[in-house]
């Protein structure tokens, strides 16, 4: 080899590698493959930057093994995904639930108030012959509703009740206090009104009338369960002025 063949082969050499990334012109490629096909140094030199490059072949049980992994990898995110889901419905029933029963336990659900928490004072008579009393729950809880009923023998029996939640009166009065006036011996249906008038400091009460002319005693609670208010030939103190005024004052 003389030295115009060493001073080609060393400028082939210098551009070989942008001959194998393809970065030469036109004539640059042209005067790379005239001369390897010439020069069998430069050409296997030109083959082993080609093997360096390349990557070796993947076989047919790689390719699975690659496959099987991205099978994996996507049936995992799947998984994953149908799994948040499920506890997103999980966590959301379970809140409905919770929601729903703490409703019905503290709003519909109802149950009968005993007599133990309730008592009565202040009984007096007005001077048109009916009985005025206070009834008052000595837990100091919310009563949603009270209910009046009566047995064979005329007695009256009065029951509050309230859900299995029961919440703290955030008032002074209302069912859990109230006065209630109850005019024995007389033919009346029984009927809740608001009272005209009032003591000082007090709110409209409850007004109930009886409901037959034989009816014989008046009662918080039920046979079983009972506390008296007020029965036939029972003595009790006449009302004060102030009281009557609280009944049938007109203002």
């Amino acid at each position: 080899m003389n030295k115009t063949e060493d001073q080609a082969c060393g400028v082939v050499q210098d551009i070989l590698p942008l001959y194998v990334d393809k970065a030469c012109s036109e004539q640059s490629n042209q005067l790379v493959e005239a001369h390897i096909r010439e020069c069998d140094v430069c050409r296997r030199m030109l083959i082993e930057m080609r093997e360096d490059i390349e990557l070796p072949p993947v076989n047919e049980q790689e390719q699975q093994e690659v496959k099987a992994i991205q099978s994996l990898a996507k049936a995992w995110k799947k998984s994953k995904l149908i799994a948040w889901l499920t506890g997103v419905l999980i966590a959301t029933l379970v809140c409905s639930i919770v929601i729903i029963s703490y409703i019905a336990l503290s709003e519909w659900v109802i149950v009968p108030v005993p007599a133990e928490k309730f008592k009565v004072t202040d009984v007096y008579e007005l001077s048109d012959g009916s009985i005025s009393y206070r009834l008052t729950a000595v837990d100091g809880f919310e009563i949603h509703s009270i209910v009046h009923t009566y047995d064979e023998f005329g007695n009256s029996y009065q029951l509050g009740y309230r859900p299995i939640v029961k919440r703290k009166a955030s008032t002074e009065y209302g069912l859990h206090n109230q006065i209630i006036r109850i005019k024995p011996n007389e033919e009346h249906t029984w009927k809740l009104s608001v009272s005209g008038g009032g003591l000082e400091g007090e709110q409209p009460s409850l007004e109930v009338m009886n409901h037959s002319s034989d009816q014989m005693s008046w009662y918080y609670g039920t046979e079983d369960d009972r506390i008296l208010i007020w029965e036939q030939g029972m003595e009790v103190p006449t009302a004060s002025e102030e009281l009557e005024k609280y009944w049938f004052s007109e203002n």
